[in-house]
């Protein structure tokens, strides 16, 4: 029987009951080695390390996408959204699957899907998409984005390899949200809304809309879910459009990074930026230094670079303290039917201070 003891997860969760030792593993094989050469303000770009050539997540003739990772016993378990690399558009009739890996940065090894779109009268028929996996109060939670419903619901689970109860209906009213529940049970989020713009009035259009982030409360995962924005309130300044994002706090503030839409905060369009908030309804700016753009290259341990088509998708891997040890990204490459992958970036424990040591 697989322990249920959780000692890390991410995706704005953590419910941890012991110290990872990975990074230190890691460190001992090979010293860690900063991500950025050039100085930044961005403080968690700052702590960031270089992924491994051949590890994080990948699957022949597959895109996969969405990552969200929890650590049970002596293994991390990725879950993520997967469908056929022969057309990236497909994404709409994506399902789950879950990757295995004794090692934070990878390789992972598919396991097994977790479950598929269900035909009928369901909020999720055509596509199960954007899982985040958390534990707390002894349940495995994976909360995903359904379609045709593009709103969120959760299954629920004994164990993290299933098997899982899904509900028929939606219940988190948002598109891809990153939710993060505290210690009594209450949750907290935030997610996208789309926005009619003054300047394209009546236009549906994705590149005419505004891509506005809104923030929610309920008093358990299931709801109903309390609406802090409303029509078309941003919780980021500057209008700045923003989209899928993972959510963390570090006890004071919430964190939260995003797919930085049309580079309105960074400068760079679908880089990843970061936000801070203390009260959860205003959001800042904590650097235009982005996390990652496609326009560069994402270097590797190895010494090896490689440009890729689209870098999205942002995640975190917290520790018991609530510290930032890894950070995750979808990645496609230049050629789509090569299919996109799973890249871990090693973090050295950011946003805590260093566990006391034992008397």
């Amino acid at each position: 029987m697989m322990k249920k003891t959780t000692t890390l997860a991410l995706a704005g969760f953590i419910f941890s009951a012991a110290i990872s030792t990975t990074l230190q593993a890691n460190a001992a094989e090979k010293p860690f080695q900063p991500y950025t050469t050039e100085p930044t303000n961005n403080q968690l770009k700052a702590k960031m390390g270089l992924p491994l050539r051949d590890g994080g997540f990948q699957r022949e003739g597959f895109h996969l996408w969405d990552p969200s990772i929890i650590k049970v016993g002596d293994t991390y378990h990725m879950f993520a959204s997967c469908w056929t690399s022969e057309n990236f558009s497909a994404w709409k009739t994506s399902f789950i699957v879950r990757a295995t890996s004794k090692n934070l940065l990878g390789p992972y090894t598919f396991a097994g899907e977790v479950f598929r779109p269900r035909p009928g009268e369901f909020f999720d028929s055509e596509g199960c998409h954007n899982p985040k996996i958390a534990f707390h109060g002894g349940k495995y939670y994976l909360y995903h984005l359904g379609i045709p419903a593009w709103k969120s619901g959760v299954a629920v689970s004994d164990s993290v390899e299933g098997p899982w109860e899904r509900r028929k209906d939606w219940c988190i009213p948002a598109n891809n949200p990153g939710l993060w529940i505290h210690k009594d049970g209450s949750v907290y989020g935030v997610g996208k809304v789309k926005v009619e713009n003054p300047k394209f009035p009546g236009s549906k259009e994705f590149d005419e809309l505004l891509h506005h982030i809104h923030a929610f409360r309920a008093d358990s995962i299931f709801g109903p879910y309390t609406m802090l924005h409303k029509g078309s309130e941003n919780a980021l300044p500057s209008g700045f459009q923003n989209e899928d994002p993972c959510l963390w706090h570090d006890g004071e503030r919430y964190h939260m990074l995003l797919t930085d839409l049309h580079g309105f905060a960074t400068g760079f369009h679908k880089s990843f930026a970061y936000y801070t908030s203390k009260d959860g309804v205003s959001y800042e700016l904590v650097s235009k230094d982005p996390l990652f753009t496609n326009q560069i290259p994402i270097r590797f341990a190895d010494g090896s670079e490689e440009k890729f088509l689209r870098i999205e998708r942002p995640n975190v891997v917290l520790d018991e303290q609530g510290a930032v040890i890894a950070v995750l990204a979808a990645c496609t490459p230049e050629n789509q039917k090569d299919g996109s992958r799973i890249l871990v970036f090693p973090v050295n424990r950011f946003g805590t201070k260093p566990p006391k040591p034992n008397p």
